[in-house]
């Protein structure tokens, strides 16, 4: 919210819902890049960019 702003947050919530329920039922925690890469491959990625900047700030998740 802070790098985009209270209302572009949320309205893209929605958008990136389905990527952070993929990631809990599939890993209960956040994975390395590595597997994100293999399990959404990089197109995936590229549609998720948002939530992706967001997992390497707060998580530490390098590509």
């Amino acid at each position: 919210m802070s790098t985009v702003g209270p209302q572009k947050a949320a309205l893209k919530i929605n958008h990136y819902l389905t990527f952070f329920l993929d990631l809990e039922t599939t890993w209960q925690q956040v994975p390395n890049y590595p597997q994100l890469l293999h399990h959404f491959g990089a197109e995936g990625l590229r549609r998720v960019r948002l939530p992706m900047r967001w997992l390497h700030e707060a998580k530490g998740v390098e590509p």
